[in-house]
């Protein structure tokens, strides 16, 4: 019987790292997207940081949907918030997470 109640005790705990993943990323409001320059800036925590993207970087919606427009997702937006992958230079957006924020309208902050 105490056999049966530790291995109810491991089961239950199964996957602790389940309810606890950390998103990875950097986490921001974005200032500008600069299509000509192939950049977004992002206001973070510790400052503002600019992030290149290339043909390779892979855009989420807020549910986790691929978005096929890249960096001309209207929800790439100036003042919604976003999460940038970079890849290992720190330099680079490997993945950008769009937020269900406001969409962009005509007024766009786009270089270009």
């Amino acid at each position: 019987m105490l056999f049966a109640i530790a291995a109810a005790g491991l089961l239950a705990g199964a996957d602790p790292d389940k309810d606890t993943k950390k998103e990875e990323g950097v986490k921001g409001t974005v200032l500008k997207v600069d299509v000509s320059r192939n950049s977004i800036t992002i206001k973070t925590k510790s400052g503002r940081q600019t992030y290149l993207v290339t043909g390779d970087t892979k855009y989420f919606g807020p549910t986790g949907e691929a978005c096929a427009n890249g960096m001309n997702d209207d929800r790439l937006a100036t003042g919604n918030d976003v999460r940038i992958i970079a890849e290992l230079s720190g330099k680079t957006a490997k993945e950008v997470h769009l937020s269900a924020g406001k969409r962009a309208g005509k007024d766009k902050n786009r270089g270009g």
